[in-house]
């Protein structure tokens, strides 16, 4: 790669030198002599240039490449070049017997020089993986005829530029290709731009062009572009969730290679041989065909090791296909033997892979949230991938609200092509968050509803894993091989030792420790017998097995109610302690949380002389009432300013509950799963619980008047939402025929927002 760019620095040297000189000579009116020796060349150069300006244009003074004279006529170039095309698996040798049939002579040479300029041969072992455009070479033409290119394109000349690149025969991974519009590009450009765009347009747009590049590949009977065409959409499958499409389109690609001719696999087909090995390694692993997928790994690293040279991107492919199968150790391995091999953009999105199936799974938290920091993600995944994963931390470092929050915004920025894993892993971290405050019944019914979607969707994997969790039967077949779905397996039919053991030695604590939050009595138990458990702290101090934590769960949508660890209390409270209960609840939601006193200052005394003795009397009362230990509610100096500080409290909202139903209907909605967005559009609305009674002292709920601004404008927010959501979820209704859920919806909205126009005008016409 060094020399490449070496000689397109010269190169462009000399390009730019010509159009300087033409220019000069040009709009100056000096003679060619007078030119050549500003420009410090001989003038009959000069003479050339202006000559091939004035005949060719910009395109002619810009080309550096010849043609050699004994190079072979394009004829006979491109007769040895479909050879190839047409038969993937055909050597030189029966090419050349091919040929002689027809009375062509050409050595093996000659055919390897014309398959190595159309980028069927001659490969950079080391970069060898499923980009062709990353180990191919780079010919003198491709060099010249790329900065030819480039200079056209610098000039305007979007057309030349690009009658320019499909004159190449080959061409390697540069920065140019993307910038040209398809319509003006040919098949093989089309074929090497579609892998320099995986990662930045939307799977779904990705996987429709590489289908249709594969299928006028296979019209014009282009196996070899075929094979490389359709490899990029079994990636994208993948990703998608898609198992069983990729497998059948790994099939498809398959038959490209056309056995007749050559009875073995020639060294040239190593790369694309090994690519559909992986693409249909990780179908079957997400079919749960693990036995079998399990087989084919170890072929591919059979594969591996026994050639001459490293091939540090199959490695990370492997390592992707050893994380399907839960043998994160393997990946990990494999991730570390490549990852300073390569370049640095897949050196950023290795970091993620390692922060995540490494040192989060194993527990080491510092280790992974140091390298997410480093670490990048494609772009159409960057925004709900990152957001899940610091879920995921959130969650061992014992903020189950955060995760909650994280968790919940992640299915918000889901595009549609990542949804339906990112609905079952958001789904999971929310009910994990909420087992460990200690609200089973909660966690089970939100991975009940999702269920049958899982089902729909063949989401296997998860669908084991939403059984176990729920304690109910499953057909686990080959699924025991899978280290997390084992552990859950030892968890609940042996003992919490076997588990932690297992778990130890596979690497993956983090899944023991989400299966515990599931199964809590067993940890008890071990707590009540005094035997050692080997859990973090954070883990430790979680109300679910911690039983001396507070979980206050704040309903305002409505009158206010109380619940204390899942049970409720009748406390009487005034308006305004309701009202700053419901500021700690949203403000500082778990313990580690600070409120700044000044902003409770302004907020709820801004005319006082000495809010401080307020608050102070605020707060004794709000304890004793709520029966809050006095220590767990503080006041104190961070940074150098006061702040109220949480130090034991968990509150959860029934603004919260909304926010995620909301999230979650949003989602199935995109994934076209309307049944199961319905349910969670209905639940969403039924925890508004109408307008407060008429009383002497009005609620402090988001529903009556407000004692302070924040609130105020919390209400009018909330508010303006619910109207919103109301009337897009009554139309989606009436799209789907119903108009029973969509009429009492409207009427509850209006009854809760008297002014709302526009749901009294559907409201009228149903």
């Amino acid at each position: 790669m060094i020399n490449v760019i070496m000689s397109s620095h010269m190169y462009n040297a000399s390009i730019d030198l010509r159009f300087r000189a033409v220019r000069s000579y040009l709009e100056s009116g000096d003679s060619l002599r007078k030119t050549a020796a500003q420009c410090h060349v001989h003038y009959q150069s000069v003479y050339k240039w202006v000559k091939l300006y004035k005949e060719k244009g910009e395109a002619g003074l810009s080309a550096t490449y010849k043609r050699p004279w004994n190079r072979a006529e394009k004829r006979l170039e491109d007769k040895v070049m479909f050879l190839k095309e047409n038969n993937p698996t055909i050597t030189v040798r029966e090419a050349k017997k091919l040929l002689a049939r027809e009375g062509i002579t050409i050595s093996r040479n000659g055919i390897w020089s014309i398959w190595k300029r159309y980028g069927f041969a001659g490969f950079i072992k080391e970069n060898m993986g499923n980009d062709f455009t990353e180990y191919g070479l780079w010919s003198k033409e491709a060099k010249c005829k790329l900065l030819q290119a480039e200079k056209l394109y610098e000039l305007g000349k979007l057309k030349k530029s690009a009658d320019i690149l499909n004159t190449i025969p080959f061409l390697p991974k540069n920065g140019l290709i993307t910038k040209v519009p398809d319509k003006l590009l040919n098949l093989r450009r089309r074929i090497e731009k579609i892998y320099r765009l995986f990662g930045s347009v939307s799977l779904i747009s990705y996987s429709e062009t590489t289908h249709l590049l594969y299928t006028e590949c296979k019209r014009q009977k282009l196996n070899y572009s075929a094979l490389r065409a359709g490899l990029p959409k079994a990636a994208a499958l993948s990703w998608s969730g898609m198992y069983k499409e990729r497998l059948t389109w790994t099939e498809e690609l398959k038959k490209n290679l056309n056995k007749k001719t050559s009875k073995r696999q020639t060294s040239l087909l190593f790369a694309l041989h090994l690519s559909l090995l992986i693409s249909e390694g990780l179908s079957v692993a997400g079919s749960l065909e693990i036995k079998k997928a399990f087989q084919i790994a170890g072929n591919c690293r059979r594969l591996l090791t026994r050639r001459k040279h490293t091939y540090p991107y199959f490695l990370l492919d492997l390592a992707v296909l050893y994380i399907t199968l839960d043998d994160f150790r393997k990946a990990e391995k494999l991730i570390y033997q490549a990852i300073n091999k390569v370049d640095e953009a897949k050196r950023r999105r290795l970091k993620s892979t390692l922060a995540v199936y490494v040192h989060l799974i194993r527990g080491e938290l510092q280790k992974g949230a140091r390298l997410l920091k480093e670490a990048e993600a494609y772009e159409w995944t960057r925004h709900a991938h990152i957001l899940r994963f610091r879920s995921l931390f959130t969650l061992l470092k014992g903020m189950p609200s955060k995760t909650i929050e994280l968790a919940t915004e992640a299915l918000r920025r889901s595009r549609k092509e990542e949804l339906h894993q990112d609905i079952a892993n958001s789904y999971l971290a929310i009910a994990s968050a909420y087992c460990s405050l200690g609200e089973k019944a909660k966690a089970h019914r939100i991975l009940a509803r999702l269920l049958p979607f899982l089902a729909k969707s063949k989401m296997k994997r998860f669908v084991i894993i939403y059984k176990f969790l729920l304690d109910k039967k499953c057909d686990l077949s080959d699924a025991l091989l899978l280290s997390t779905i084992k552990l859950a397996w030892i968890l609940k039919h042996e003992n919490f030792q076997k588990a932690f053991n297992y778990a130890r030695i596979k690497g993956i604590h983090f899944f023991f420790y989400r299966y515990l939050l599931f199964f809590p009595e067993t940890v008890q138990d071990r707590i009540e017998r005094g035997k050692p458990l080997g859990l973090p702290k954070t883990i430790l101090k979680l109300p679910v097995f911690n039983k001396q934590n507070i979980v206050f769960h704040i309903k305002f949508l409505g009158e206010v109610v109380i619940y204390r660890n899942q049970k409720h209390i009748k406390i009487k409270l005034t308006p305004k302690e309701k009202a700053f209960l419901i500021h700690c609840a949203l403000r500082a939601q778990e313990p580690g949380k600070t409120v700044a006193l000044e902003s409770i200052y302004r907020n709820f005394w801004p005319r006082s002389k000495n809010p401080a003795r307020n608050l102070s009397h605020l707060l004794v009362k709000l304890k004793k009432a709520s029966r809050i230990p006095v220590h767990l509610l503080e006041i104190k100096t961070a940074r150098g300013n006061p702040v109220l500080i949480n130090k034991g409290i968990y509150f959860t909202t029934d603004y919260s509950e909304f926010t995620q139903n909301l999230a979650k209907a949003k989602a199935l909605e995109r994934a076209e799963e309307w049944a199961t967005a319905e349910k969670e559009y209905l639940e969403a609305f039924n925890i508004f619980r109408g307008r407060p009674s008429k009383k002497r002292y009005p609620s402090p709920s988001l529903m009556g008047r407000m004692y302070d601004n924040w609130s105020e404008q919390l209400r009018r927010v909330i508010l303006n939402r619910l109207e919103t959501e109301a009337i897009h979820f009554a139309k989606q209704s009436l799209a789907h025929k119903n108009k029973t859920d969509a009429r009492k919806v409207l009427e509850k909205v209006t009854k809760v927002v008297p002014h709302s126009e526009e749901s009294i005008g559907i409201l009228q016409t149903l």
